[in-house]
């Protein structure tokens, strides 16, 4: 029986990314996103989880020429793995590209631990017994004027030889080729015929089989930013017996949530401060997306502050629909039904004795609207 060969499939960790949006946590924030790295390298010398080797599929790093620093932090975990005896392949990206004379790949070649990718063209990368196994690994490192990169890549290599075989890219799969995208095509590779191709570039882990071959991006364990929370786990990869099966492990990281709040189902601030405390905990960077019709009562404003208490990083986006003065009268004007809610309510809100029962009239007329619509 055929031994089951255990990768984890890393890519697009960004090291060295800093969200200005974080205000005076900025620092602090990149200095715990980086560490990603050394809890992914200890997921891996693991005895709990048979990792036998890790693939690096692009975006290690942020930028081409990472401050030494954070490269020398790098270079110390990517050597615990292959001094713990685990193979390494470290794929070149798009924002941390091989293409400049000063890139971080041609400055530390020498030192760079396991099998580093320098290739422009797709090829042979080698060739290696992984528990027993012949494991059989291709890639191409983009290399700017270059790598062809109007088309996707095609002829791709595949060796005649018994054994798993994996394709390692960083580029863009089934999408229109741009600039600075290494284009890939299910077609071309399905031409190969890899066992399992680790993709990155997208930071979304997505994955789908192509007959035996598997194709998949892992995702960015750490995202950047509220528009890219990231996925919180790390893939692994489990070949052998003629099947390729993906797990995924969490990693302890800073949770990142994208919440929607319908205003029109917030009957009070009782109601809004129950909300917030059951989903919002002190760790956690959040972003809340108001949605319904504008609550006079309930401003973002009052969101905001109330939720910023309660977690690491808050931001709110109201989408809400606004009840401008002008579109109030436009809606009383109306021979509606709705037009003589509005007038009725509006009437009621300019009378108010104070600005409390104000406030009551106006979030009645909200409620009210957001139920009749554009109903005549």
């Amino acid at each position: 029986m055929r031994s089951v060969v255990t990768l984890m499939h890393l890519s697009d960790l960004h090291l060295g990314w800093q969200g200005a949006f974080l205000g005076d946590k900025s620092a602090s924030r990149a200095e715990e996103r980086d560490a990603v790295l050394r809890k992914a390298v200890d997921l891996a010398l693991s005895p709990l989880e048979s990792v036998d080797g890790v693939i690096i599929a692009g975006d290690l790093f942020e930028h081409h020429r990472p401050p030494a620093a954070l490269v020398e932090g790098a270079l110390r975990q990517l050597s615990r793995l292959t001094q713990g005896g685990k193979f390494l392949l470290t794929v070149p990206g798009n924002h941390d590209e091989i293409s400049y004379h000063d890139s971080v790949y041609r400055q530390y070649a020498e030192r760079w631990p396991g099998v580093l990718v320098t290739n422009p063209q797709p090829a042979h990368v080698g060739s290696y017994a992984i528990r027993g196994e012949a494991v059989h690994f291709y890639s191409v490192a983009y290399t700017g004027g270059t790598t062809r990169c109007d088309a996707p890549l095609a002829d791709l290599p595949r060796q005649d030889l018994p054994g798993l075989h994996i394709g390692v890219f960083h580029g863009s799969l089934d999408c229109p080729a741009t600039w600075r995208s290494l284009p890939l095509s299910s077609k071309e590779l399905s031409r190969a015929a890899y066992d399992y191709v680790a993709l990155g570039h997208f930071h979304q882990a997505r994955s789908h089989q192509l007959g035996q071959m598997v194709i998949s991006y892992c995702g960015a364990i750490e995202g950047k930013g509220l528009d890219d929370c990231g996925t919180g786990r790390v893939q692994l990869v489990e070949l052998g017996s003629g099947r390729t099966t993906l797990r995924s492990v969490a990693l302890a990281v800073r949770p990142q949530r994208v919440l929607t709040l319908n205003l029109d189902e917030v009957p009070d601030e009782a109601y809004l401060r129950s909300w917030l405390d059951e989903r919002l905990d002190k760790e956690a960077l959040v972003r809340i997306v108001l949605q319904g019709t504008e609550n006079f009562a309930l401003a973002g404003e009052k969101v905001s502050a109330y939720a910023r208490g309660l977690c690491y990083h808050c931001e709110v986006v109201d989408q809400a629909m606004g009840l401008s003065p002008l579109y109030l009268s436009q809606i009383a004007e109306e021979v509606t039904v709705r037009g003589y809610f509005a007038r009725q309510l509006l009437a009621k809100a300019e009378a108010a004795p104070s600005v409390e029962e104000k406030q009551e009239c106006l979030q009645a007329l909200r409620l009210g609207l957001a139920a009749l619509g554009k109903e005549h």
